[in-house]
């Protein structure tokens, strides 16, 4: 059995109208995902920073 260009056409249709809102639903959770590594980001260099002045304190009692 061969498919013509009217069977794709058709299968086409039939998937692509129930993987818009799968493919919708996945971008948003990368968007989501995205959001949360900037925040990870954040936080990190927030923690540096803590950690930087933490050293500092550590130095000055030192002296």
């Amino acid at each position: 059995m061969t498919l013509t260009n009217d069977d794709f056409k058709a299968i086409g249709q039939l998937f692509g109208n129930n993987l818009r809102p799968i493919n919708d639903r996945l971008d948003n959770m990368e968007s989501r995902l995205d959001n949360m590594d900037f925040r990870l980001d954040n936080m990190e260099s927030r923690l540096d920073n803590m950690d930087s002045r933490f050293d500092n304190m550590e130095s000055r009692l030192d002296n």
